[in-house]
């Protein structure tokens, strides 16, 4: 076996950047030397992994190799798939960059040893990273020449690999490529592949990493061949997935857990999330210590829309007909008042459970730390949450979720989503409400000044429609009659996991004697 052609240590960074062509080679005797070849006068270095082969390419590669310093090989005793050719050849790379021997931003280029990649086109791919500030580029082959078939199986998986990487991807599959080698490497630790899912794997893990990947350079592809199957496909498609899984749930680990807790304890999100939203939902009536009022709200709602044609105000029957319908909860109410005659009790369920998904989705929206699923298990066993939902905190669940998507769309400078969002906030839950986007909004203009005029263009007109609500709060009989007593209870309940439910209760309920 050769040694990569040691250099003398480098900086980080360097003005024209060595390049370092990978070639996993399995049974390509009519076809490696040439492209060994061609690939000589182009790259700095070549390392050449002979993956077994059971024709005559080893002994061609030895014999091409033996006089050659800028080619280094790797040999496999037995096949071991294109993944493992791959990982091999990056793994003795990376010990190099840690030696100081290889820059972060040299180039290492994967070409096939079938003749398949036309290395005229390389000079094109590597302006993308070297010239475009990308930090890999993979070619987007024209397959126009391949079956339906194909097209429509590699079709099919790069929507598959752009649904998991989070960006577009035209041709997933193709394994002609140029990285940086920093990235390259970084990549290395969320995944290995198996069989081919290394192509497809590395081009999950980068774009989840945070850097950037071209797809859009076509190349025309000379040799139509393809050792790939269904079962290859279908391999691929987990492989992705898992991928994606390593890199969000590992990214984050605290160090000193071991390593099989990226696999466990991240899970328990879905689990727990699962269990939450299925627990509500396995019986059309939750039954909490804040829950009976909230199904009452949505029969009485949807009996009076329904039966008698008219939207109340008050309820008749409560307080001598001063009680009001809306102190709090007016639209998650009216969405459950209309659906009752679909879902019946389950429309208050269905509308809770969806309340709690929401919640953890739309504050991972929010602030992007929180769609670490660390985070997002600190989230699911916070006591605050765990009260909110197993004490049936309809408003409070609902206000919550709308903050979240208030807070997501103001800083996007969605104007007019946001202030619709900040009304939904505060009509769900006057006094919470009011509080958390009142708290976010005084941090948020002291530290953005510049931004004083879309506060402005937010607040007030908010603020104006949600007059009536705040008349409908006030209107109720226990803040009229007992104001310090009603804001004592609150701030408990706010303040107190557990405490305040049943007196939260008489807020809405309270008939007098």
């Amino acid at each position: 076996m050769n040694t990569i052609q040691r250099a003398q240590p480098v900086e980080s960074a360097r003005a024209v950047p060595r390049r370092i062509a990978v070639v996993p080679v399995y049974n390509e005797e009519d076809t490696v030397v040439q492209v060994l070849d061609d690939l000589e006068r182009l790259v700095d270095q070549i390392v050449v992994v002979e993956d077994g082969s059971t024709d005559r390419s080893r002994q061609l590669i030895i014999s091409w190799a033996r006089h050659r310093r800028s080619a280094h090989t790797i040999f496999f005793a037995r096949n071991r798939g294109l993944s493992a050719a791959y990982y091999a050849a990056f793994k003795e790379i990376a010990g190099l960059v840690t030696a100081g021997e290889l820059s972060r931003d040299d180039l290492i280029i994967t070409v096939d040893a079938d003749g398949q990649h036309d290395p005229a086109d390389l000079d094109r791919l590597m302006r993308r990273v070297t010239d475009e500030g990308f930090d890999a580029a993979v070619a987007r082959r024209d397959l126009s020449g391949y079956s339906l078939l194909k097209r429509a199986g590699n079709n099919l998986l790069t929507w598959w690999a752009s649904l998991w990487a989070g960006m577009r991807f035209y041709d997933v599959e193709s394994g002609y490529r140029v990285f940086k080698t920093g990235p390259l490497i970084e990549a290395l630790h969320y995944y290995q592949g198996y069989r081919y899912s290394e192509t497809v794997e590395v081009a999950v893990v980068l774009p989840r990493l945070g850097y950037r990947l071209s797809n859009d350079v076509v190349v025309p592809v000379p040799v139509q061949r393809s050792r790939t199957s269904v079962r290859d496909g279908v391999i691929d498609a987990l492989a992705m997935v898992g991928a994606w899984w390593r890199v969000l749930a590992g990214r984050h680990k605290p160090s000193d857990m071991p390593a099989l807790s990226v696999k466990v304890l991240p899970a328990l999100v879905l689990v727990g999330l699962a269990f939450v939203v299925g627990d509500i939902l396995r019986t059309s009536l939750f039954l909490a210590s804040d829950s009976m009022h909230n199904y009452a709200h949505v029969w009485y709602l949807s009996d009076q829309i329904f039966h008698h044609g008219r939207f109340p105000l008050h309820i008749a029957l409560l307080d001598g007909g001063s009680a009001v319908t809306f102190p709090y909860a007016l639209v998650p109410y009216l969405a459950g008042a209309l659906t009752y005659p679909i879902f019946g009790s389950w429309a208050v369920s269905l509308l809770m459970g969806i309340a709690v998904a929401g919640t953890v989705w739309a504050a991972g929206l929010a602030r992007p730390v929180m769609r670490d699923p660390w985070m997002i298990l600190l989230f699911l066993i916070n006591p605050f949450f765990i009260d909110s939902v197993f004490a049936f905190q309809f408003a409070t669940v609902w206000c919550a979720l709308f903050f979240f998507l208030f807070v997501s769309a103001f800083e996007r400078r969605r104007t007019i989503l946001a202030a619709l969002l900040l009304w939904l906030t505060v009509s769900s839950h006057p006094m919470i409400g009011s509080l958390t986007s009142g708290a976010y909004l005084a941090i948020y203009a002291a530290v953005h000044r510049e931004r004083a005029r879309d506060l402005l263009i937010v607040v007030v007109p908010v603020g104006l429609a949600l007059l009536p609500i705040y008349w409908m709060t006030l209107s109720t009989p226990a803040v009229s009659d007992e104001p310090s007593a009603f804001m004592r209870t609150t701030i408990s309940s706010i303040v107190s996991p557990g405490c305040g439910s049943q007196r939260h209760l008489s807020y809405h309920w309270s008939p007098r004697g």
